[in-house]
C-alpha cells in the first residue's frame, strides 16, 4: 500500500477522468439521437435534440446545454491534467 499506490494514483485519477468523460460523452449522443434517457427525465443531449430546429430560426437555445456539455467535459479533463502536474507525473512545459 505505501509502495504501489502512491505510483499507481496519477494513472488511475487520469484514466478516471477520461473515461468519465467518454461515458458522458457517449451519454448525451445516445440522447441526442433518441436513444438514450427518454424525455420526462432531463439531460443535455435531450435538450440539444428538441431545440436543434430552433438554430434555422437564429434562436440559440441549444448552445446552452451544448456549452455545458462542452464545459464538463473541458473541465474533468484540465482537473485531471492539474493532479498530474501537480504530482510530477507530467513536465511542465
Amino acid at each position: 500500500m505505501h509502495e504501489i499506490l502512491p505510483n499507481a494514483m496519477p494513472p488511475l485519477i487520469a484514466e478516471f477522468c477520461l473515461r468519465f468523460c467518454f461515458v458522458f460523452l457517449f451519454i448525451s449522443a445516445l440522447s441526442f439521437l433518441g436513444l438514450g434517457i427518454q424525455p420526462p427525465t432531463a439531460d443535455w443531449g435531450g435538450m440539444v435534440r428538441e431545440n436543434s430546429g430552433a438554430i434555422t430560426f437564429g434562436i440559440l437555445t441549444p448552445l446552452w446545454p451544448a456549452g455545458a456539455i462542452a464545459f464538463l467535459t473541458i473541465g474533468v479533463n484540465l482537473m485531471a491534467d492539474w493532479f498530474l502536474q501537480r504530482s510530477g507525473r507530467i513536465r511542465q512545459e
